[in-house]
């Protein structure tokens, strides 16, 4: 994914997180969560994750899980 696409699939999340809080603010509430899981990333970055993998609860680079004594296994993808 390019950095165009990448930016157009973000636009077309927030158009659709637009949206739905017009209806419901559960989605919003479910969107806060995620960036406070994710404190220490930018907005574009959390939406990125959320949109990739809603349900992640810790996310860290190759380096970072290193340090902590956690391995990445060999072939996996990143999000």
């Amino acid at each position: 994914m390019n950095a165009t696409e990448a930016q157009s699939r973000i636009f077309k999340a927030l158009d659709s997180l637009a949206e739905q809080l017009e209806h419901s603010s559960e989605v919003l509430e479910t969107f806060l969560k995620t960036i406070g899981k994710f404190h220490r990333y930018s907005f574009w970055n959390c939406i990125l994750i959320e949109m990739q993998k809603p349900e992640a609860t810790h996310v860290a680079g190759f380096y970072t899980w290193k340090s902590l004594d956690r391995y990445v296994r060999a072939g996996s993808k990143a999000i």
